[in-house]
Order: C-alpha cells, then sequence, then structure tokens
C-alpha cells in the first residue's frame, strides 16, 4: 500500500511539474498562451516520465537526484534569461536579437523550424541544409519537435529544455557508473561538477549538440562500466549500439570520439583483467591497432584545419600577432596550440571592455575553465601514480585521451574564444570524473603540488591581467610581452624545482 502511494505521489510531483514549467515555458515564447501551454506540458511531461524512468531504474538517492534537479532548473533558468537578455541588453545582430547565444545554434534552429513546415516557405529546399556544419541529427530532432509541439508557432525554449534535460540525465547515469566501480564520494563530487561547470551551464541552456552528446557520452560510459564488469546482457549491448549510432547522427566526429574513449576503456580493462599472457599480448596488440586506426582518422579530421586555424586565431587575436612579430612566423601554430588551451582567456575577459551581459558570461566560462585546469594537471601524475601501484589502467586511459582531446580540441578550432571550450566540453562527464578524483586526494592527505600547480596559475592571471590592462587601459605596470614570457617560465621552472628540493628534503626527514 505504502509502495501504491510512493508511486502515486511521484506521479502526482511529475505531473504537477510539467504543467507548471510548461506554463512557464508558454509565458515566456510567442504565441497563444493556452494552446502554447498545452502543448509545452505534454512536451515537458514526456521529458519527465523519461527521467523518472531512468531515477527508479538507477535507483538513484536523493541528494544525487535534487543535484540532477537543481543543474536542470539552472539551465532552464539561465537560458530563459539569456531569451529575454541577449535582445535587450546584447549587440545588434540578427542571432543576439532573436535571443541567441551561439550562431551556429541560431542557424540551425531556424533551419528546423523551415525544415519542419516546408511548405510555408518560398523556394525552400531541405535537402540543402541537411549536413549544415554537421547538425543534421539536431535538425531532424529539433524539426520533429517543432513538428509535433509547436506547430503554430517557433519556440526556441523547447530546444533548451532538450539540451537541459539531456545534461541533467547525464548526471544520473555518470553517478551510476562511477558509484558501480565502488567510489560514491568520487561519484558525488563528479555529480557536483558537472552539475556547475560553467561551460557546461551555457550550453546547457541553449540550442546547441553539446548538452546532448554529453548526456549521451554519461550514459553509453555507464553501459561500458556495466558491461567491463561482467555483464553481457544482448539488450544492454543493442542500447549501446543504438545509442553510439545515434550520437553519431547528432556529430560524427563527436559521437566517434566517445565511442574511442569507451571502447578503449574496455580494451584497458580486458588488458588488466586477462591472466594468460598469451591473450594478453593479443589483447594489446589489437589495441595497438585500434589506437592506430583512431590517430589516422584523427589526422584526417585535422590535417585539412590545422594552419587555417592558426591563421585565424593570428588575424583575431592581438596577443598572438604580436608575439609573433616578436618570435617569428614559424612558431605560429604552436603559440596558437598554447593560446587556444587558456581558452577562455581569463585576463581577456576580466579586462577587455563590452556589453555587461557579455562580460558576465566571459567571466563565468573563464573562471571555470581555470578551476578546471589545475585539476586537470594534477590528474595526469597522480593518476599515473595511483593506476602504477594498483596496476590498473582504466582511469588513466580517462586521463590521457582527455588531455589529447583537450590539445586535439585546441588545434581543431585554433584560439577560438567558442569553438575550442565547446569541443572539450563533449568530455564533460570524464573531467567531472577526474576533478572529482583530485578533490577526493586533495582532501584526504596532503597534495603540494596541486598547491604549487595553482599558484603557478594564479601568478599567470596576475601577470597577464596587468598586461591586459596596460595595453587595452593604459594602466597598471607595462612590462614588454617577451620579458613577461620569460619571467612567467623562470617563474614557473622555480616553483618546480624548488618543489623538488623541498619534497625530497621531506622524504629525508622521513626516513630518519
Amino acid at each position: 500500500m505504502k509502495m501504491v502511494s510512493k508511486k502515486f505521489i511521484d506521479l502526482l510531483i511529475v505531473i504537477g511539474s510539467s504543467v507548471l514549467l510548461g506554463v512557464l515555458l508558454s509565458l515566456v515564447s510567442p504565441g497563444e498562451f493556452l494552446a502554447g501551454a498545452m502543448r509545452s506540458t505534454l512536451y515537458i511531461l514526456v521529458l519527465a516520465i523519461l527521467f523518472y524512468a531512468a531515477y527508479r531504474y538507477l535507483k538513484i538517492p536523493k541528494k544525487i537526484l535534487l543535484t540532477a534537479l537543481i543543474a536542470f532548473l539552472i539551465r532552464i533558468g539561465i537560458g530563459i534569461w539569456l531569451t529575454i537578455s541577449i535582445p535587450v541588453n546584447g549587440f545588434d545582430t540578427d542571432v543576439q536579437n532573436a535571443g541567441y547565444i551561439y550562431s551556429d545554434a541560431y542557424e540551425r534552429d531556424r533551419v528546423s523550424y523551415m525544415v519542419a513546415f516546408p511548405d510555408r516557405w518560398d523556394n525552400f529546399d531541405p535537402a540543402k541544409y541537411q549536413g549544415m556544419d554537421q547538425y543534421g541529427g539536431l535538425t531532424a530532432i529539433s524539426a520533429g519537435i517543432y513538428r509535433v509541439f509547436s506547430s503554430d508557432i517557433q519556440r526556441p525554449l523547447l530546444i533548451v529544455f532538450l539540451s537541459a534535460f539531456f545534461m541533467s540525465l547525464g548526471i544520473l547515469f555518470l553517478w551510476r557508473a562511477i558509484d558501480a566501480c565502488g567510489t560514491e564520494r568520487i561519484a558525488f563530487f563528479a555529480c557536483i561538477v558537472m552539475a556547475v561547470y560553467p561551460e557546461g551551464i551555457i550550453l546547457g541552456s541553449s540550442q546547441m549538440r553539446e548538452p546532448l552528446l554529453v548526456g549521451l557520452a554519461a550514459i553509453t560510459f555507464w553501459m561500458t562500466i556495466v558491461f567491463s564488469m561482467g555483464s553481457r546482457r544482448l539488450l544492454l549491448l543493442i542500447l549501446f549500439l543504438f545509442l553510439s549510432i545515434l550520437t553519431c547522427w547528432i556529430s560524427l566526429p563527436g559521437g566517434l570520439v566517445i565511442l574511442m574513449v569507451e571502447v578503449g576503456y574496455l580494451f584497458i580493462k580486458a588488458i588488466n583483467d586477462e591472466p594468460l599472457s598469451r591473450q594478453k599480448w593479443t589483447l594489446f596488440f589489437a589495441f595497438a591497432g585500434f589506437l592506430l586506426v583512431s590517430v589516422i582518422a584523427g589526422w584526417i579530421w585535422l590535417k585539412d584545419t590545422l594552419y587555417y586555424d592558426s591563421y585565424v586565431t593570428e588575424s583575431e587575436s592581438g596577443l598572438i600577432a604580436y608575439i609573433l612579430e616578436i618570435v617569428g612566423e614559424g612558431l605560429r601554430f604552436p603559440f596558437v596550440l598554447l593560446y587556444g588551451l587558456i581558452q577562455p582567456v581569463l585576463p581577456a575577459a576580466l579586462v577587455y571592455p563590452t556589453l555587461p551581459i557579455w562580460k558576465v558570461i566571459a567571466i563565468f566560462r573563464a573562471v571555470g575553465w581555470y578551476v578546471a585546469i589545475p585539476f586537470v594537471i594534477y590528474s595526469i601524475f597522480a593518476v599515473y601514480r595511483f593506476s602504477k601501484r594498483e596496476r590498473s589502467w582504466g582511469l588513466f586511459w580517462l586521463v590521457a585521451i582527455l588531455v589529447v582531446w583537450i590539445f586535439v580540441s585546441s588545434a581543431r578550432a585554433g584560439g577560438d574564444l567558442w569553438d575550442n571550450p565547446r569541443y572539450r566540453a563533449i568530455f564533460l562527464p570524464w573531467l567531472a570524473l577526474i576533478i572529482g578524483w583530485v578533490w577526493d586526494q586533495i582532501t584526504r592527505a596532503k597534495a603540494p603540488w596541486f598547491w604549487r600547480i595553482v599558484i603557478i596559475e594564479g601568478v599567470f592571471v596576475i601577470l597577464f591581467t596587468n598586461w591586459y590592462i596596460t595595453r587595452k587601459i593604459g594602466a597598471g605596470v607595462h612590462i614588454p610581452i617577451q620579458y613577461l614570457l620569460i619571467s612567467f617560465v623562470l617563474f614557473t621552472i622555480g616553483v618546480i624545482v624548488v618543489g623538488i628540493v623541498v619534497d625530497r628534503k621531506s622524504n629525508k626527514n622521513e626516513s630518519l
């Protein structure tokens, strides 16, 4: 009786929440209110039922459910705020006047509605837009949503709700994936990161494909973990293949790289668990072949854009252009690559004059990445030592592939302020896992190298904030860029050397 009563209460909550959100969506969207509220409520009810089904199936604890719901509401709130505020407080462009933060989202979403109702537009040929910027899958999904739930007028917030739904759903599956490995504390930290990581919030508040990729990556990663732990259910394999195909349909490069991460993890786990040397070597060579194919495919994808993106970054960035005048043209690509690694550039976000709404967004995104950087750098060495000690390399594979993808994103998009970070955000489930793992480590024991990395980054921010102030405002202490770079490199070397000396003395005293 209690079980029936609880399910009935849950059903009322799901329906009631859907009605409230449907009314809210209709209030802030164009079109007739009552018709919009009814259709929006039905749409949100479908999403809510799917979310509730996942929650019940995965047996998610209340704190993670609350985290996922808060993540959803944050994205919905910011999505509504951006849709209303950007036309009023943004720049006078078609994209911003329509309430979009990403030009890609504006173009793709506009085409989606045209694809949904081609008869309403003169001389419209849907075939011309099928491969637009690799958005064929998302265009079709959006067109289907508009066709069923918004036939009277375009309501872009419907797609924002879809983005927020996938991001919050991903939190549930990320929890279950990490918790299945017996690391509940790390799983909780990772879910918090997934919920509040700024780039994930901005993307999850938009009509972009990355939120769908992030959610699907978390779901298929859970399936990968379950499979690696011995489950061989046919339904699980079928669902994994279906979702992998769906991911590739939304973005072929993104889907393939997610699949590469998960297949590589299975290879690593199988090699670790194989007791017989002959089979272990067979798996090792198969894994090496898999990596070779992946590298070749990645190079084919990258090679045609590397130097073009470097040129675009140089032409758009005064910092890069100025540095290259000093160090020479031959170092264009390495500098652009490094510049991409620190995008969004926090010192520039703090100093560059722009409209207040864009200043807030720029600082918000940059702070998120600069908080993450020390965790990523520290994890390379800390996870390697942990994996070597435990003789289990699955986690190190995730760290290594994340670092490689960060470099690939920088190489692919150069120093682009938007494309580079959103490519990087596709790996948010694994970035969250790694940050959660490092946070667990540094709160349990001393981690001097983590804090040394934080100090190095802090000095970088201070030095280059001052440089941007002198360049853009004319205040501050003027230091030529070449001397600034040399000073920062010497400071970094000094911190490393002092850290090594201090650690050796500490270890020697402990042995005494």
